[in-house]
């Protein structure tokens, strides 16, 4: 069986014994119920204890179950620049499905004047119980919950903070971008040797760093980032040319960077995680997303931890 019809397997199954998203995630552990649909949409994984938890839970096969604890893959999301457009379709491609099932679930009418969604009676001609009473839920608030999920941003307190300074900045400023490398296979010192010309930037198997390679423009300043046990920002390229054909896989694309200048002080991951300034960072967030984009002001911090003037 594969991924695609073990999911549905599973879901079929959920449904059949009428175990909610609630019950299922509180079965399971402490997992959010919109996770646990994303999940068994494919868009999220769970490990092993929690694959046997669900298997036992909805009565289905271990090894049906252990599909949710592959690597997710990702929805292939269209084309924009502008960064706050893409991350609302990276929300509706990671977690559309799920909250579309348990909004349908719960919900049977859209009032678009009042922008709520009103909780109708589960079965017509039966008396509303206590618990099925008018619920409402507002735009905004889902809006909010499933951005704190699928883009881990704090945005808690003020969720618009974020949407805000990406608007701000648009598509008019140069924007700035992180890359990691492992240094085993790409390092700073083998970026540099590249000279002004620089090097393709490849090997970009992700979606999601895929759109943000699409994104960049020439003349635009990324860091550079050593991964494995170094795990810290030790230079700053720029962009040379602009997405292209991944010479390694047509079907994917590529980047040319080139050095601009090496950082006199490292900037560690585990200094960037103590500043408060920066826990809004992907690096800090999206730890396995391998091109990222960096704020202004996340920019203008960590050259200053770095000892360079942004």
């Amino acid at each position: 069986m594969d991924k695609t019809a073990a999911l549905e397997a599973i879901r079929a199954a959920r449904t059949a014994r009428g175990i909610s998203y609630e019950d299922l995630g509180k079965a399971i552990g402490t997992k959010d119920p919109t996770y646990i649909a994303a999940a068994l949409h494919g868009q999220h994984r769970l490990n092993a204890d929690e694959a046997k938890t669900l298997a036992a839970t909805i009565g289905v096969s271990v090894e049906t179950a252990m599909v949710t604890t592959q690597m997710p893959l990702r929805t292939d999301f269209p084309l924009t620049t502008d960064p706050f457009k893409y991350r609302l379709m990276e929300l509706v491609g990671v977690y559309g499905d799920a909250l579309r099932e348990r909004v349908q679930r719960a919900v049977r009418r859209w009032d678009p004047l009042g922008d709520r969604l009103h909780r109708e009676a589960r079965e017509e001609g039966r008396a509303r119980r206590a618990d099925d009473r008018r619920e409402v839920f507002t735009l905004q608030g889902i809006l909010s919950r499933t951005w704190r999920l699928g883009l881990g941003y704090s945005v808690t307190a003020n969720p618009s903070r974020r949407l805000q300074a990406w608007g701000k900045r648009g598509r008019s400023a140069m924007a700035y971008w992180l890359l990691k490398s492992e240094p085993d296979e790409w390092s700073w010192a083998q970026q540099i040797a590249e000279g002004r010309d620089g090097a393709e930037w490849t090997g970009i198997r992700n979606f999601s760093a895929r759109n943000n390679l699409r994104a960049m423009k020439k003349g635009e300043q990324a860091f550079f980032y050593h991964t494995g046990k170094e795990r810290a920002i030790v230079g700053i390229v720029k962009v040379t040319t602009e997405a292209h054909p991944d010479s390694t896989d047509s079907a994917w694309v590529a980047v040319n960077v080139a050095a601009v200048k090496k950082l006199p002080t490292p900037v560690s991951l585990d200094q960037i995680k103590a500043d408060k300034r920066l826990k809004g960072m992907p690096l800090v967030r999206l730890r396995r997303l391998s091109v990222q984009p960096v704020s202004d002001a996340e920019w203008r911090i960590i050259c200053q931890m770095g000892g360079l003037d942004s």
